[in-house]
């Protein structure tokens, strides 16, 4: 698995990789116009990769979660809505960052596995081999010469 982290901090960039297989949106608990922008960098992200990729929304800065304005469900029942997991972390104090790097990675291994399977499936399945047998047919009946 190969991971390439990018940051795009601007809609207006629209530097998103076709052959990405996974994503991870941040946004800030403390901050409801952070995951207002999510949701929209979210659907852009769903326009540009369909369903070949994994998408992960991460709310920041658990270690401020006296300061939440992003309410937990709400944001764990946006992500399901849109197919997305969920995960929250704390930059500052390095909390959920390695799960949640692992949770993306795996799911894009099983994707990735799901995905070669079905080209296959879909390779195999509706081709038809036609035997022939090149052996010319030998009459046993020695009365038809």
């Amino acid at each position: 698995l190969k991971n390439a982290v990018f940051n795009i901090t601007c809609l207006s960039n629209k530097i998103v990789s076709r052959g990405s297989q996974g994503a991870l949106l941040i946004y800030d608990i403390t901050d409801q116009r952070s995951f207002d922008r999510a949701k929209i960098w979210l659907k852009e992200l769903q326009r540009a990769l369909g369903d070949t990729a994994v998408l992960m929304i991460i709310g920041n800065k658990f270690d401020l979660e006296r300061n939440r304005t992003v309410n937990l469900e709400e944001a764990q029942e946006y992500a399901n809505s849109m197919g997305a997991m969920y995960e929250e972390t704390s930059a500052k104090e390095n909390i959920g960052i390695e799960n949640a790097f692992e949770r993306l990675c795996k799911a894009m291994i099983v994707l990735a596995r799901d995905s070669s399977r079905n080209r296959i499936d879909g390779a195999v399945r509706g081709r038809r081999i036609e035997l022939v047998d090149d052996e010319p047919v030998r009459n046993r009946n020695k009365c038809c010469k």
